[in-house]
């Protein structure tokens, strides 16, 4: 960077809300493709959330389940 001056930040227009935006982009969950503000970015995952917690089905966690024992001595060989 010449003379200390930080380089110019993109300046975008969010195609949902119309709001002038400098961060970096979030893409649309809607179609993959469009770029968005973080704001709406937050909004669309939260709309989705709240579809897929409203489904009432279950979800197979992702951390495996341990089960309790009185036996700790797995807890020595880590």
């Amino acid at each position: 960077m010449y003379g200390g001056q930080q380089p110019m930040k993109e300046v975008r227009i969010c195609p949902t809300c119309g709001r002038l935006y400098y961060e970096e982009p979030a893409l649309s969950r809607k179609d993959n493709k469009t770029l968005i503000c973080s704001d709406c970015g937050t909004q669309e995952a939260m709309e989705i959330a709240i579809q897929f917690m409203n489904r009432n089905e279950y979800v197979e966690p992702m951390i495996p389940y341990v089960a309790e024992d009185d036996d700790d001595d797995w807890l020595n060989d880590l």
